[in-house]
C-alpha cells in the first residue's frame, strides 16, 4: 500500500493567515478584559507560528512596540 502524499502548497494560504492573525490582533485590543479571547488568540496564534515568515515577525512586533508604548 502506498503512503499518502502530502501536499506541496500549505495548507494554510498567505492571505488566509494574514487575515486570522489581523483578527487575532483585533481580538486582543477590542477586548482587554476578556481572558477567554486572549486565551483563544494565544492558542491561535501558537500554532500558526510556524508558518510565520520574517514579514508576520514584524508586524507582530510592531504590535507588541504599539501596545507596550501605549
Amino acid at each position: 500500500m502506498d503512503a499518502p502524499t502530502v501536499p506541496d502548497k500549505p495548507l494554510l494560504s498567505k492571505i488566509l493567515k494574514n487575515h486570522v492573525t489581523d483578527t487575532v490582533l483585533y481580538m486582543i485590543t477590542t477586548f482587554p478584559f476578556c481572558s477567554i479571547s486572549h486565551q483563544q488568540a494565544f492558542a491561535i496564534m501558537e500554532k500558526l507560528s510556524e508558518s510565520y515568515d520574517a514579514e508576520d515577525e514584524v508586524i507582530l512586533m510592531n504590535f507588541i512596540k504599539k501596545e507596550l508604548e501605549g
